[in-house]
């Protein structure tokens, strides 16, 4: 709520950047604080309390590399799968997280793919710089284990006893956390 006074009579606008009110304690405090300094995470979250342990669904996700990449005008109006596509990011968000919620292993990708515009590279010219096992790959999707393991070359995501946990939903903070690390890269 805001609270003014008016001094003449007439119609006033209140105009102000949205916030976002982080839930305290988390490990995401110190990413979700860099990103809410510079962006309007309000855009993907809504103007209430973000929990950094709920699950991220796909729309917010979209709406998340659309903020990122300065690109959330140009996608107002559009249905989550023109949103995707006029986004660039398509190929590695499926209809089912688009009207679901996002795995670990989209969200990896997605983060390679902010990675990629703010570098401005093509993603299938990047190669990793070293090979790397993961015990369970079959549960990865054939289509994303390339961003997968840029993901890990770049050390956005982790494997945890050569495991990756692809099938997982992610939470809104761990996300957050994959691209404040992105983004830390071009700050340097």
């Amino acid at each position: 709520y805001v609270l003014f006074r008016a001094e003449r009579p007439g119609e006033y606008a209140v105009a102000g950047r949205g916030s976002v009110i982080v839930q305290p304690g988390s490990v995401y405090d110190n990413a979700i604080s860099r990103l809410s300094s510079r962006y309007d995470l309000s855009k993907v979250f809504g103007t209430g309390t973000l929990y950094p342990g709920n699950a991220l669904t796909g729309q917010q996700a979209v709406m998340l590399y659309a903020v990122l990449t300065k690109k959330d005008t140009q996608i107002t109006g559009l249905t989550p799968v023109q949103k995707a596509s006029k986004l660039g990011i398509g190929d590695i968000i499926s209809a089912k997280q688009l009207t679901g919620y996002m795995d670990n292993q989209s969200s990896a990708s997605m983060a390679v793919k902010l990675y990629c515009a703010k570098a401005n590279v093509n993603p299938a010219k990047m190669k990793p710089t070293r090979s790397y096992f993961i015990s369970n790959s079959t549960q990865i999707n054939t289509r994303l284990y390339p961003f997968v393991v840029l993901s890990l070359d770049l050390n956005i995501a982790k494997l945890e006893n050569r495991k990756f946990d692809a099938l997982s939903r992610t939470t809104a903070g761990a996300m957050l956390d994959m691209v404040s690390k992105v983004l830390e890269k071009f700050e340097k």
